[in-house]
Protein backbone atom coordinates (compact mmCIF):
# COMPACT_ATOMS: atom_id res chain seq x y z
CA UNK A 1 0.00 0.00 0.00
CA UNK A 2 1.48 3.24 -1.41
CA UNK A 3 0.81 7.15 0.02
CA UNK A 4 0.04 6.34 3.61
CA UNK A 5 -3.30 8.83 5.02
CA UNK A 6 -4.55 9.43 8.29
CA UNK A 7 -7.19 7.53 9.31
CA UNK A 8 -6.62 4.47 6.87
CA UNK A 9 -7.35 1.57 8.25
CA UNK A 10 -4.91 -1.45 7.43
CA UNK A 11 -3.95 -5.21 8.12
CA UNK A 12 -0.77 -7.45 8.10
CA UNK A 13 0.55 -10.89 8.16
CA UNK A 14 3.71 -10.03 8.84
CA UNK A 15 5.26 -11.96 11.89
CA UNK A 16 7.05 -8.87 13.59
CA UNK A 17 3.69 -7.24 14.15
CA UNK A 18 0.29 -8.03 16.25
CA UNK A 19 -2.53 -9.46 14.04
CA UNK A 20 -5.39 -7.82 13.76
CA UNK A 21 -6.62 -3.98 11.96
CA UNK A 22 -4.80 -0.74 12.72
CA UNK A 23 -5.46 3.22 11.89
CA UNK A 24 -3.02 5.39 10.90
CA UNK A 25 -2.38 7.69 13.17
CA UNK A 26 0.82 9.30 12.09
CA UNK A 27 2.65 9.98 8.63
CA UNK A 28 6.13 11.23 8.64
CA UNK A 29 8.76 11.25 5.60
CA UNK A 30 10.31 7.70 6.46
CA UNK A 31 7.37 6.14 8.81
CA UNK A 32 4.07 5.80 9.39
CA UNK A 33 2.40 5.59 12.54
CA UNK A 34 -0.20 2.52 13.50
CA UNK A 35 -2.67 2.59 16.50
CA UNK A 36 -4.23 -1.21 17.23
CA UNK A 37 -7.93 -0.60 16.61
CA UNK A 38 -9.11 -4.30 15.55
CA UNK A 39 -8.58 -8.31 16.50
CA UNK A 40 -7.71 -10.45 13.39
CA UNK A 41 -11.50 -11.11 12.97
CA UNK A 42 -12.29 -7.49 12.33
CA UNK A 43 -13.61 -6.65 15.49
CA UNK A 44 -13.12 -3.48 17.52
CA UNK A 45 -10.33 -3.14 20.56
CA UNK A 46 -8.66 -0.77 22.51
CA UNK A 47 -5.52 -1.75 23.37
CA UNK A 48 -3.98 1.42 23.76
CA UNK A 49 -1.17 -0.18 21.52
CA UNK A 50 1.21 2.08 18.94
CA UNK A 51 3.76 0.85 16.19
CA UNK A 52 6.16 2.67 14.09
CA UNK A 53 6.73 1.42 10.48
CA UNK A 54 9.35 2.52 8.32
CA UNK A 55 7.69 3.80 4.88
CA UNK A 56 9.29 0.94 2.86
CA UNK A 57 7.76 -1.37 5.20
CA UNK A 58 4.28 -0.46 4.80
CA UNK A 59 4.11 -1.46 1.20
CA UNK A 60 3.19 -5.04 2.78
CA UNK A 61 0.58 -3.75 4.67
CA UNK A 62 -2.96 -3.88 2.83
CA UNK A 63 -5.88 -1.62 2.91
CA UNK A 64 -9.20 -3.11 5.07
CA UNK A 65 -12.75 -1.48 6.50
CA UNK A 66 -12.65 -0.14 9.90
CA UNK A 67 -13.25 -3.04 12.82
CA UNK A 68 -16.87 -3.67 13.21
CA UNK A 69 -18.39 -3.43 16.85
CA UNK A 70 -19.72 -6.59 17.36
CA UNK A 71 -21.39 -5.80 21.02
CA UNK A 72 -25.03 -6.43 20.35
CA UNK A 73 -27.55 -3.67 21.38
CA UNK A 74 -28.93 -5.99 24.14
CA UNK A 75 -25.42 -6.11 25.97
CA UNK A 76 -24.70 -2.31 24.77
CA UNK A 77 -27.93 -1.24 26.96
CA UNK A 78 -26.85 -3.49 29.46
CA UNK A 79 -23.64 -2.29 30.00
CA UNK A 80 -24.81 1.16 29.69
CA UNK A 81 -27.52 0.81 31.85
CA UNK A 82 -24.87 -0.61 34.88
CA UNK A 83 -22.41 2.31 33.66
CA UNK A 84 -25.50 4.86 34.45
CA UNK A 85 -26.73 3.38 37.91
CA UNK A 86 -23.84 3.95 39.60
CA UNK A 87 -23.07 7.29 38.26
CA UNK A 88 -26.52 8.63 39.22
CA UNK A 89 -26.40 7.01 42.79
CA UNK A 90 -22.87 8.37 43.61
CA UNK A 91 -23.98 11.80 42.09
CA UNK A 92 -28.26 11.95 42.82
CA UNK A 93 -28.63 14.81 45.36
CA UNK A 94 -26.12 17.37 42.75
CA UNK A 95 -27.93 16.03 39.67
CA UNK A 96 -31.41 16.70 41.21
CA UNK A 97 -29.96 19.99 42.54
CA UNK A 98 -29.10 21.56 39.00
CA UNK A 99 -32.32 19.83 36.88
CA UNK A 100 -31.60 22.07 33.79
CA UNK A 101 -27.65 20.97 33.83
CA UNK A 102 -28.18 17.64 34.49
CA UNK A 103 -31.20 17.43 31.30
CA UNK A 104 -28.53 18.85 29.09
CA UNK A 105 -25.63 16.34 30.12
CA UNK A 106 -28.70 13.61 29.83
CA UNK A 107 -29.01 15.17 26.25
CA UNK A 108 -25.25 14.66 25.04
CA UNK A 109 -24.40 11.46 26.85
CA UNK A 110 -27.28 9.75 25.79
CA UNK A 111 -27.40 10.85 22.25
CA UNK A 112 -23.60 10.47 21.85
CA UNK A 113 -24.06 6.97 23.32
CA UNK A 114 -26.84 6.16 20.89
CA UNK A 115 -25.61 7.76 18.14
CA UNK A 116 -22.75 5.43 18.44
CA UNK A 117 -24.52 2.36 18.70
CA UNK A 118 -26.74 2.80 15.94
CA UNK A 119 -24.34 4.23 13.64
CA UNK A 120 -26.07 7.86 13.20
CA UNK A 121 -23.52 9.69 13.07
CA UNK A 122 -19.63 9.66 11.98
CA UNK A 123 -17.33 8.45 14.94
CA UNK A 124 -16.22 11.47 15.50
CA UNK A 125 -19.68 12.96 16.00
CA UNK A 126 -20.55 10.70 18.64
CA UNK A 127 -17.22 10.86 20.26
CA UNK A 128 -17.78 14.27 20.65
CA UNK A 129 -21.05 14.25 22.24
CA UNK A 130 -19.91 11.37 24.67
CA UNK A 131 -16.86 13.64 25.77
CA UNK A 132 -18.58 16.47 26.40
CA UNK A 133 -21.39 15.23 28.19
CA UNK A 134 -18.58 13.30 30.56
CA UNK A 135 -16.97 16.99 30.91
CA UNK A 136 -20.25 18.54 31.88
CA UNK A 137 -21.25 15.45 34.23
CA UNK A 138 -18.22 16.34 35.97
CA UNK A 139 -18.58 19.93 35.87
CA UNK A 140 -22.62 19.48 37.21
CA UNK A 141 -21.44 16.74 39.96
CA UNK A 142 -19.05 18.61 41.29
CA UNK A 143 -21.20 21.85 41.60
CA UNK A 144 -18.86 23.90 38.93
CA UNK A 145 -20.91 24.49 36.68
CA UNK A 146 -24.32 27.27 37.58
Amino acid sequence: MNDPALGDHVATEHPDHRSGVYRVVGVGDRQVTLLLVGDEEGKRIHTGDVVSVALSEFDGFESVEPPTRRQSLRESIRAGRAIGYWSLRANARQLRARPAQTALVALLLGGGLLSDMLNLAPEPVSTALVVAGSLLFVLVVTGRLG
